[in-house]
């Protein structure tokens, strides 16, 4: 598939994610409810059921639907939409304020999964940081790993409210990523280099029950992400 058809069908799976989600937020499709098909949702929106599929997988990935096989996809019980009010991003301000809130919330995720962390749990946070620093590609595939992997670690506190507020963020986190990829347009070895580096501190602090390290390795990760924004952007800002 070539560099444009991949962007537009990016582009598309953005479109059904936003449409799903705001039918959710409205109550179209309530708390229990059936999604329709795959191929309802492509005949209605004009588009391919994989970008359907794709949409959907974001939307389960943070939690607000989950599929039950034979059965179909279902919004689901938990829908942390309807738990946590944000307001929207409206300038690099408001990054750095959320940033401060992803502080808070995973470096104490870190520090609880260190403590808590079941050998399955271990096994898919290692799967996600591998998944990720092989990526050949910097973009949404690798923005979602990386939300997912964050997630994953939140899970592994076994703590439900952790993992909604964590879920509940998804959408701030993905913003953020993206504004950083875009300052700092890392290249493809650049990216898993530096991702490696700091996710590895983590998952490795988690894995040897380092609980203190962990949230350490964790704050410095999202510490470090800061500061290359702000480096990014004040470097614009002078040139």
């Amino acid at each position: 598939m070539s560099s444009a058809k991949r962007g537009e069908r990016g582009s598309r799976t953005e479109e059904v994610y936003r449409f799903l989600l705001d039918a959710i937020k409205v109550g179209e499709y309530g708390q229990g409810s059936r999604l329709p098909s795959e191929n309802a949702l492509a005949t209605k929106l004009g588009v391919s059921r994989p970008v359907v599929r794709e949409a959907v997988s974001k939307l389960a990935a943070e939690g607000l639907v989950r599929a039950e096989q034979g059965r179909g996809t279902f919004v689901s019980k938990l829908l942390t939409i309807s738990q946590l009010h944000f307001s929207p991003i409206e300038g690099v301000e408001d990054l750095i304020a959320w940033q401060d809130l992803r502080i808070a919330i995973e470096q104490e995720a870190a520090r609880l999964a260190a403590e808590r962390c079941t050998a399955d749990d271990l096994e898919k946070i290692r799967d996600l940081h591998l998944k990720l620093i092989n990526l050949a590609k910097v973009g949404d595939r690798a923005i979602d790993l990386d939300f997912e992997f964050h997630l994953s670690i939140a899970k592994a506190t076994q703590n439900s409210i952790l993992v909604n507020a964590q879920r509940s963020l998804g959408e701030h986190i993905r913003n953020w990523m993206s504004t950083l990829v875009r300052a700092t347009n890392p290249s493809p070895l650049e990216w898993p280099e530096y991702r490696y580096r700091e996710h590895l501190a983590i998952v490795e602090a988690i894995q040897r029950m380092d609980p203190d390290a962990a949230a350490q390795a964790a704050r410095r990760h999202l510490e470090n992400g800061r500061t290359r924004l702000l480096t990014e952007l004040s470097g614009a800002r002078h040139s």
